[in-house]
């Protein structure tokens, strides 16, 4: 198991970033260093990787690299008591590769389960650094990991709340170890006497009412009640379960609506704001486009058919993310823009800042100009 290189864990914070899939992967990250260990294994159930992570100790947060939460890591925070992250967009695989290509991973899953948590960890630095600093002010540093582990289960509780249900037990538990410093060594031994001579007249009356309990007739009601009880015990636990689940839920769909009113707010700027063109966008020219103001944007207009060119004329601005090949050229007469630059996507549409591309538009274009060459040539001769 690979939890043996953490005879520490119950004294840290532990996030989480789990890969589903045929092959799961995880990569645990310890939040007071950054230290993160990796694994993966094909056909890895999700009771089995509960048992993996509880080997650790408390699981704080879980994270995705998808913006919609994956089943299976909703099923394994559930269990585990966790709080889920999923990033505001799906995570690119350039990106995870980036940020994890100093950790020493083995395959793709362990990559993206390490891109998904390091993501997690740098959205949270900032409130770590927060808490920590609070507790510091409180000289209550002892307490830090718990305060944080409870702080992201109830984020909507303020820190001095949270420190005040924890110190009752903090004091209790110091109650008790100065009651037992007081205690002298002889009245320990003799406190302990009392409790095992007590001890072995339980066990005695134990054995007596099983004794009993083997010769009455109402040993079956007895079964049946303590069947009952048990009944009773899973249909709490399942409930428990379940509100867990929905607690999940709610947090999902409320990081989902704060990701929408972002989107919606930043499109309202870039609608209202005159520093940029708004341009249909497209993934290919495989399908006829419709252009805007003469203009249109294609990520990779390499891949096309024929017949999807016709709408294109002389006067349109194609703008690509690719290098246009010589067989595009030939059959586009309009201007095509190889764009290098930034932009903003928004499914459908495109935003493209206008001094940059009117810069784009007012430098020769070099294949204008050969072509012209080879023509003034081909007339000479």
């Amino acid at each position: 198991m690979p939890y043996k290189y953490f005879p520490w864990w119950y004294k840290i914070v532990l996030f989480v970033g789990i890969d589903p899939g045929t092959t799961v992967a995880y990569a645990l990250l310890d939040t007071d260093t950054g230290n993160i260990t990796l694994y993966s294994q094909k056909e890895l159930s999700s009771d089995l990787l509960v048992q993996h992570l509880s080997a650790f100790g408390n699981i704080t947060l879980i994270a995705t690299d998808k913006q919609k939460l994956p089943s299976f890591v909703r099923t394994i925070a559930t269990k585990l008591g966790a709080v889920v992250y999923s990033p505001k967009e799906d995570l690119q695989v350039k990106a995870k590769a980036s940020s994890a290509k100093d950790i020493g991973y083995s395959n793709s899953h362990e990559r993206d389960a390490a891109g998904a948590v390091l993501e997690a960890y740098h959205e949270f630095i900032p409130k770590l650094k927060e808490i920590s600093r609070f507790i510091e002010s409180k000289g209550k540093r002892h307490l830090l990991h718990r305060f944080t582990h409870m702080y992201f289960k109830n984020p909507e509780l303020s820190y001095m709340k949270i420190l005040e249900l924890m110190e009752p037990k903090e004091k209790k538990r110091e109650e008790s170890k100065e009651d037992r410093k007081q205690v002298p060594h002889d009245e320990k031994n003799s406190v302990i006497r009392s409790l095992l001579k007590h001890s072995q007249l339980l066990q005695k009356h134990i054995n007596e009412l099983r004794a009993q309990l083997q010769h009455s007739p109402k040993k079956q009601k007895h079964v049946v009640k303590q069947k009952t009880d048990k009944d009773l015990m899973n249909m709490l636990t399942q409930k428990e379960k379940r509100i867990i689940n929905l607690t999940n839920d709610v947090r999902v769909q409320q990081n989902i609506n704060r990701k929408l009113h972002a989107k919606m707010t930043r499109l309202k700027t870039l609608y209202s704001s005159n520093r940029y063109y708004i341009l249909p966008r497209y993934d290919d020219l495989r399908k006829p486009v419709s252009l805007k103001d003469n203009r249109v944007f294609v990520k990779n207009a390499n891949v096309f058919l024929p017949s999807s060119l016709e709408r294109i004329k002389t006067d349109d601005i194609l703008v690509t993310l690719t290098e246009p090949s010589s067989k595009l050229r030939d059959l586009l007469p309009c201007t095509i823009i190889l764009w290098r630059q930034g932009y903003e996507d928004y499914d459908d549409i495109i935003f493209l800042d206008k001094n940059a591309l009117d810069k784009e538009l007012a430098k020769p274009n070099l294949n204008n100009i050969i072509e012209e060459y080879q023509r003034k040539r081909g007339s000479i001769r």
